[in-house]
């Protein structure tokens, strides 16, 4: 997926939080969803709380796309506004 490039491009392409989503993740893990905390690929996505489950065992096993970035002190929602 490439990157929009107007503003209305933007709103239109993100204006589902699945696909922002989705297009967040491709760009932060090119090879597939890592786990922020152990490094494994056994990764769930929740759509519901908008957070990944690894399926090791280990503490601290939800996380987000957004962990570790400047996005981290967003909403869910408000990454469908960028």
């Amino acid at each position: 997926m490439q990157f929009p490039g107007t503003p209305i491009e933007v709103a239109r392409v993100f204006s589902d939080l699945d696909v922002a989503t989705k297009f967040f993740a491709k760009i932060r893990w090119p090879l597939g969803v890592r786990c922020q905390h152990c490094g494994s690929e056994r990764v769930l996505y929740i759509p519901t709380r908008c957070t990944c489950e690894c399926l090791e065992k280990h503490t601290r096993r939800q996380f987000s796309i957004k962990v570790g970035t400047i996005l981290k002190i967003a909403s869910c929602q408000s990454i469908n506004a960028l």
